[in-house]
């Protein structure tokens, strides 16, 4: 399996959602692959976790892709979630299409993110309209001053520009696919009131 692979099946796992804004991420997908980028490898200690989650019983079939490449990403800790001590080392994220990814796009920003069990994702807001896709690991979602919702594999979750959201896990790690279209600048990024990404 390529990321190149990882990029056709997201889309298509999008596109099967039936959700039209997630329908209309596949032709940008597409296109991003006529655009490579050279991206070293990279490793955070959160990503301990990540076979268990890839092999987990009712993820998602995307994660065996996902499995055969996540050793080749670029995976970073959001620089925001350091200054909060009861996070720190507990997230991961890889670009895999946008700015910064293994594919080029200044439109959209298309990757994966890792959450370890027993482990807390502030309310945080940004720009950007965001589509998430659980792939492995039960999780709770909250969106703005709602309560946490339990989220399984298989679930399409949508945060419009600048609504606050969080999530938590319990005992299962969580992996997910994640989507940033309208402004995907990192700029407006804000975790608990601590700015930056």
């Amino acid at each position: 399996m390529t990321v190149s692979d990882l990029v056709r099946q997201a889309a298509d796992v999008y596109f099967a959602t039936g959700d039209p804004l997630a329908q209309g991420l596949r032709p940008q997908m597409l296109e991003s692959l006529g655009s490579v980028v050279p991206v070293q490898s990279s490793t955070v200690p959160a990503l301990a976790e990540l076979g268990g989650a890839l092999s987990a019983p009712g993820a998602h079939p995307i994660a065996r892709t996902i499995a055969g490449v996540a050793a080749g990403l670029r995976w970073c800790d959001a620089k925001a979630m350091q200054e909060l001590a009861a996070t720190r080392d507990r997230h991961a994220y890889a670009e895999v299409v946008g700015p910064d990814g293994v594919f080029a796009s200044d439109t959209m920003r298309f990757g994966l993110y890792f959450q370890s069990a027993g482990t807390i994702y502030p309310d945080h807001h940004h720009a950007a309209v965001e589509l998430y896709y659980v792939v492995s690991g039960t999780a709770d979602w909250r969106k703005g001053d709602g309560g946490f919702t339990a989220r399984t594999p298989g679930t399409l979750i949508h945060h419009l520009s600048l609504q606050p959201h969080a999530t938590t896990t319990l005992a299962e790690p969580l992996l997910a696919m994640w989507v940033w279209i309208g402004d995907i600048s990192p700029d407006s990024y804000e975790v608990s009131g601590v700015p930056g990404l």
